[in-house]
């Protein structure tokens, strides 16, 4: 779905740059002074990365991302597009699935997107 809200690259330069400082800063924010919670700074530090290198803050690519953030990455994905949000409705499921599709490989890694959609990883009775 071309132009869709769910792809980073459709968001406002702004947005992306005020994102990416939000991610940038948190990383660095967690692991201050707080033992227990340093093993999982690179999860949410590298949930937006994206498969093909093409995310944020560090541009990684592949398996180089921290498999707990590429996990989070397609429940995150899967959550933006079925929440409603204040700049659009929610999607339909079966919609958000094409849409997921779509982005295998890209944005997220193919091989976790398929064990969630193929084992139905969701509660799709809460989705329009």
């Amino acid at each position: 779905m071309e132009g869709s809200s769910f792809r980073i690259a459709s968001i406002s330069k702004r947005r992306k740059q005020v994102s990416y400082f939000k991610v940038k800063i948190r990383g660095n924010i967690f692991g201050k002074g707080v033992d227990f919670f340093k093993d999982k700074i690179p999860m949410i530090r590298n949930h937006h990365e994206h498969f093909d290198g093409r995310g944020y803050p560090d541009g990684l690519v592949g398996e180089v991302i921290p498999l707990e953030a590429r996990i989070i990455a397609v429940a995150d994905a899967f959550d933006a597009m079925t929440s409603l949000r204040p700049h659009r409705r929610a999607m339909p499921l079966e919609d958000v699935i094409v849409e997921m599709q779509e982005e295998k490989g890209k944005q997220l890694d193919p091989n976790i997107l398929e064990i969630f959609l193929m084992e139905k990883i969701y509660d799709s009775s809460k989705i329009i």
